[in-house]
């Protein structure tokens, strides 16, 4: 049998929590656990970006990580950060070991009490495959799953032309439980088919991606890798799908409200 000396592409995604909590020694929890986990593609939510650059979570974990990275302000206001008030963007960044080639933002379908919602999408090449990812942070508001998985289908359908001939990722915080088996949920009207790639590595279940910070269901699992599969297509090989960045240091402290979600993808 001919060996597979295929390189898997591990992609991670993230919400960064702003700049809540112990948000310096956060940061630094997260710049070792990624650098341990050693990504190639990392999607933030929620990444701190203060107007002065000051505080800028997405371009520290680039360098640390020696990556290349495009970000999307948003939700921009004065938010606390050690004490202080700071004018600040909760916004999304992409982050890769491959050169992005180009990025756009996406406004997402609007809810009153929660605006300014965006999606970014970034295209780069590995080796002689194109990747597009779409990176996400739906509404926070209790009790819209309804309208959050009609932000996750817009946008789909927005960037369905552009993700022709790419490998096509959505990562994010979707703030609901997305299971892309039921009927509810289907998503083949936009000609793709979405798979869970956290179910589909063997991630374990039920995967609760939200830490002992929040106040919730610590069995929620809320933060997504998705493939959209185009059909005809081969799918890749997805395996060893983790949790990432779950303990806490030595007093207590996580790098986040939200675990990590970690999978390795090998190209067909």
């Amino acid at each position: 049998m001919k060996e597979d000396i295929r390189k898997a592409m591990r992609i991670v995604t993230i919400n960064t929590w702003k700049g809540d909590g112990q948000y310096a020694r956060r940061l630094k929890l997260m710049t070792d656990g990624l650098q341990q986990v050693r990504p190639d593609i990392v999607c933030l939510q929620e990444a701190l970006r203060s107007s002065d650059h000051t505080y800028d979570t997405a371009t520290i974990l680039a360098d640390a990580l020696d990556m290349d990275h495009v970000y999307g302000p948003s939700r921009y206001k004065p938010r606390e950060i050690a004490g202080k008030t700071v004018q600040c963007h909760s916004g999304l960044a992409i982050l890769s070991v491959y050169p992005i080639h180009r990025s756009w933002v996406d406004t997402l379908v609007e809810h009153p009490d929660d605006p300014d919602r965006i999606g970014l999408s970034a295209q780069l090449m590995s080796g002689d495959d194109l990747i597009m990812l779409t990176n996400l942070h739906l509404t926070h508001i209790v009790g819209q799953d309804e309208h959050r998985f009609k932000q996750l289908k817009t946008v789909i359908a927005q960037n369905s032309d552009a993700a022709r001939g790419s490998h096509w990722f959505c990562c994010g915080d979707l703030n609901f439980e997305f299971d892309p088996t039921q009927p509810t949920m289907n998503l083949n009207g936009e000609d793709v088919e979405p798979i869970d790639c956290y179910r589909a590595g063997g991630g374990t279940l039920p995967g609760g991606t939200l830490s002992l910070v929040t106040k919730v269901s610590k069995q929620r699992r809320i933060d997504y890798i998705l493939y959209l599969k185009r059909s005809p297509g081969s799918l890749p090989d997805f395996k060893d799908a983790t949790r990432v960045l779950t303990r806490a240091d030595q007093d207590g402290c996580y790098a986040s409200d939200h675990f990590g979600v970690a999978v390795d993808t090998l190209l067909p």
